[in-house]
């Protein structure tokens, strides 16, 4: 989840935690095209932020997974979105500069101090789409992301600070952003195979062509477009009044919805 400013959330107490729960904005549990959002603003101090997930169908039985996070805060702070995995990296877009003599911790304290920092990319700016795909035992998956800010990526590896050596061996990507706001777009998918048997691999990359983040009136538009040429639509609106109705143009298509959060799928034809 969303780490902010380097530090746990609630302090690192669970007890203070546990008097908390994010606010549902919205959720639709439609098949081939459903998502939930929720908002917190108890997490840390004077920063709110929100996420929303949607799994949309694609041709084959396969789905994309859609991950939205947008923090807001009234003064510049540093957002961290890690994303673990246990596979192993195949490719990347990201401009890593990798550590091949020595490994130093990534930070001090609040569990930073137990990772080891892998490699680490100079910033990428905002708006750049970049990709990282992995193989986890036959199959492949590819991470494409995009965000409203310049974003420095971290590679790392559980280990650092562990005199007993017994941490897990896992590895993450942090993706990091720094301003008052931020909004993180990252779009997962399966495809591909490995057959160690028959000495068999498919791998041709991710089917997202482009991610595209746009201001338009009092709404946010989040679009993924494919390789095809197809495009889904995830929109959200400043009020969470579940019956206020949107209506927003762009990219020549007309999108409407009700409520806080639409999902418009130009493949499945149908908005919500």
């Amino acid at each position: 989840t969303l780490v902010v400013d380097q530090s746990s959330q609630f302090g690192a107490d669970w007890r203070r935690a546990e008097e908390h729960t994010p606010s549902i904005l919205a959720f639709d549990d439609t098949p081939g095209a459903s998502f939930a959002a929720a908002e917190t603003t108890a997490t840390y101090d004077d920063v709110s932020f929100q996420r929303i997930l949607a799994m949309v169908s694609r041709e084959g039985g396969e789905q994309y997974v859609i991950d939205i996070v947008r923090a807001r805060s009234a003064v510049s702070r540093s957002y961290d979105l890690p994303v673990h995995f246990k596979g192993q990296v195949i490719e990347t877009s990201l401009p890593f500069a990798y550590e091949t003599g020595s490994l130093e911790p990534l930070g001090k304290e609040a569990g930073y101090q137990h990772l080891w920092r892998t490699a680490e990319s100079t910033p990428v700016a905002a708006g750049t789409v970049s990709d990282l795909s992995f193989l986890i035992n036959d199959q492949f998956y590819t991470l494409t992301h995009v965000s409203d800010q310049p974003v420095k990526a971290f590679l790392t590896r559980l280990g650092a600070n562990d005199p007993e050596n017994n941490l897990r061996n896992e590895q993450a990507m942090i993706l990091r952003a720094e301003d008052e706001t931020a909004s993180f777009f990252s779009v997962y998918e399966r495809h591909g195979r490995y057959d160690n048997d028959e000495e068999v691999t498919v791998f041709d990359g991710g089917s997202v062509a482009a991610l595209d983040i746009a201001r338009v009136g009092e709404s946010d538009v989040f679009t993924l477009t494919t390789t095809d040429g197809r495009a889904a639509y995830l929109t959200i609106a400043e009020t969470p009044d579940p019956q206020a109705e949107h209506t927003v143009n762009h990219n020549e298509h007309t999108l409407t919805w009700t409520g806080p959060i639409g999902l418009h799928v130009s493949w499945a034809m149908q908005d919500k």
